[in-house]
């Protein structure tokens, strides 16, 4: 997930968009990812969390806070959805937790996640829109739509990343770190023959099978990716994503 994580914060980065939107189907990660995206850091925002076959709390980020906003109950009144909507967790605590986010001092704001229970919580939408407008926002979304969502995607300022759809991007991974402490210096840079160990790699890369994504683990970046350049004519920003 590190790899990918990574992956999605160089494409996110040269996309120029002030927000991320991460979507994907249940159980693909997309909060793993975010974590990673974060370093473990914890922003102003909010977090929701299932209780598998009971409810859906939302909590605000930073502090024990929580509401229930959704319980299970599957009923003639509730038009066959196994989920309702507990509205008074978004008026007590979703709307005054986003507007205290919005009012931080933070540039950014996560949320995790955006689903159906959202719908047709007009107030706490719009709660979510003006923060979008003044701070960047790096959000997971659930994988449907909804007029929100679709809202929300369409966006010109926001770049949205589906995990489904993410690993046939990268064409082949380069596995180049170490720091060669027993060989004393990087064996990445020793000549053999007429070139150094890691242009022989390079120099295997078929235009036409990777011509998508390579991706670089490496101990000595800044060498590796003039090598790379020099291969690729300059490209390597729209071709390679390089994690240190």
């Amino acid at each position: 997930m590190k790899l990918i994580a990574n992956y999605i914060l160089n494409s996110f980065q040269n996309s120029n968009k002030k927000h991320l939107l991460i979507t994907g189907s249940k159980h693909v990660g997309k909060t793993t990812v975010l974590n990673f995206l974060l370093e473990n850091k914890t922003y102003p925002g909010i977090t929701t969390k299932l209780e598998e076959g009971k409810c859906v709390y939302l909590y605000e980020n930073n502090t024990d806070h929580k509401a229930m906003i959704g319980l299970f109950k599957n009923d003639a009144n509730n038009f066959g959805q196994p989920m309702q909507t507990v509205k008074d967790g978004f008026i007590d605590l979703g709307i005054p937790a986003l507007k205290r986010a919005l009012d931080s001092n933070s540039e950014w704001v996560t949320i995790d996640e955006i689903g159906f229970l959202e719908s047709q919580e007009l107030e706490f939408q719009k709660q979510i829109l003006d923060i979008m407008d003044k701070k960047h926002v790096m959000a997971v979304v659930r994988l449907q739509e909804t007029p929100f969502i679709h809202e929300l995607k369409t966006r010109d300022d926001v770049y949205v990343v589906n995990l489904n759809e993410i690993s046939h991007r990268f064409g082949c991974i380069i596995m180049a770190s170490g720091q060669s402490k027993r060989y004393g210096s990087n064996k990445l840079l020793e000549k053999l023959l007429d070139k150094t160990l890691i242009e022989h790699v390079i120099s295997l890369l078929d235009d036409e099978l990777f011509y998508e994504k390579a991706t670089l683990e490496a101990s000595v970046v800044d060498e590796v990716v003039n090598l790379l350049k020099i291969k690729y004519n300059d490209s390597i920003g729209s071709a390679y994503t390089c994690i240190n």
